[in-house]
């Protein structure tokens, strides 16, 4: 008779625990640097004139990012920051979110591979990623 001891589950249960957490700490803030970067575009192409609203200023310091937990959003409260972005009845659309977010996205790739690494370094370490 062949006899299998299995051992470490315990130690394992830790160390996925260990690894969920650290996951989710980096990646909440890759999730956060990246709505942040595409913040950044879009006040960059607002200000250099991408989109014309006449009240560009008033734009680009209105985009808020908003955050809850692994989720972001970048926006504004501006009605016209709808009506650029998607055009009226009387306009065509002048879109500058959507622009900033496609140029921001290979960041926010590189950010959220970084994240997951570090995260995974850290646990195999027997560190903390937070």
């Amino acid at each position: 008779m062949i006899r299998v001891r299995v051992t470490g589950e315990k130690r394992l249960a830790r160390t996925l625990r260990r690894l969920s957490a650290a996951i989710e700490c980096e990646m909440a803030t890759a999730v956060r640097e990246g709505a942040q970067e595409v913040a950044r575009e879009a006040r960059a192409a607002i200000e250099e004139g991408a989109a014309s609203a006449g009240d560009d200023r008033g734009l680009a310091a209105s985009i808020r990012v908003e955050q809850v937990g692994l989720s972001a959003s970048v926006g504004t409260d501006l009605d016209y920051g709808a009506h650029l972005e998607f055009g009226t009845q009387a306009m065509a659309p002048r879109p500058w979110l959507q622009p900033a977010l496609e140029r921001a996205k290979p960041k926010i790739k590189r950010r959220l591979e970084r994240a997951l690494g570090d995260a995974v370094r850290a646990t195999t370490k027997g560190g903390s990623a937070t």
